[in-house]
């Protein structure tokens, strides 16, 4: 049986969301593990910054639409909070689009303005198949924004907790690809730092399927998105409490964001394996459907 947005919400209620409804209306109201990318308008590169934030958005089935409530964030020296409400649900099967939305509607302490995104449904990942050792994965909607504060600051907000999957390939000793790889990036809460989980990798032909971790990665915001990068790493084994993986050392990791709404990246990392030097190139998206 297929699951409709609706029906899959439901389901992961367990999950931090909450199912509401009265004799008139359906609706799901929830809060998001969200990140914002803040960038001045006519700022640098070294001017970006990243910082958390719960977005508390309201599904409303039985009229078509969508509020969105931002708590106290700091952007650049002000605390904003602000409402958008009345939003009109588009589905295209995919995720519920924000467009031509009227940013006059939304009130609050600043000026909000070009406000648009996507709400992606959880990501449909079996989690009975994840490795042991995997971190819990909070499986809830998450609303990809993008708006301007005040005419002085761009946001982006993304997910601070992701799968991310695609193809993988891998040369040196020839070259192998695969889809099988899935990489997940949990952000830590001052978003300083990002642990990259490697799910189900596959480097080479023959080679046994490895679950590793890179822990304490430093982000690196910058106009129009990030980098997550890290130099002579060394993997820790998933399954096994962290025990390293002598046996394939990195010289450097970097992920760096494609898109415009930060849901697709690169991955690129050279690893040294049984059969030699190795580098490995990924690109992909989050895992939506």
């Amino acid at each position: 049986m297929k699951l409709t947005h609706k029906s899959l919400i439901l389901l992961l209620g367990a999950a931090a969301l909450t199912a509401c409804s009265n004799d008139s209306t359906q609706e799901i109201t929830f809060g998001t593990n969200s990140v914002n990318l803040i960038t001045p308008v006519n700022g640098t590169q070294d001017d970006a910054d990243i910082e958390r934030c719960t977005y508390t958005v309201r599904l409303n089935y039985t009229d078509g639409l969508i509020d969105i409530l931002a708590p106290q964030f700091e952007v650049g020296d002000k605390n904003i909070t602000f409402k958008a409400l009345d939003i009109r649900m588009k589905d295209n099967n995919v995720s519920y689009l924000i467009e031509d939305y009227n940013s006059n509607n939304i009130t609050g302490n600043a000026q909000i303005q070009n406000f648009q995104g996507r709400i992606y449904p959880p990501a449909a990942l079996n989690l009975a198949e994840l490795p042991n050792g995997s971190v819990q994965f909070n499986m809830s909607y998450v609303p990809a924004l993008s708006y301007t504060v005040d005419g002085k600051y761009e946001v982006r907000s993304f997910p601070s907790d992701a799968f991310y999957k695609g193809m993988t390939t891998t040369t040196g000793a020839g070259q192998f690809q695969s889809d099988k790889t899935v990489y997940r990036v949990v952000f830590s809460q001052n978003c300083e730092k990002a642990t990259v989980y490697a799910i189900n990798a596959q480097l080479a032909e023959h080679m046994p399927l490895v679950n590793f971790v890179l822990a304490d990665l430093d982000v690196e915001p910058r106009n129009g998105g990030y980098d997550i990068v890290g130099e002579n790493i060394t993997p820790v084994n998933m399954a096994e409490q962290g025990v390293p993986l002598e046996r394939f050392p990195m010289k450097s990791f970097k992920l760096s964001t494609l898109s415009s709404d930060l849901t697709s990246v690169s991955i690129q990392y050279s690893i040294t394996m049984p059969v030699g030097e190795c580098t490995a190139t990924f690109s992909g998206s989050y895992l939506r459907k």
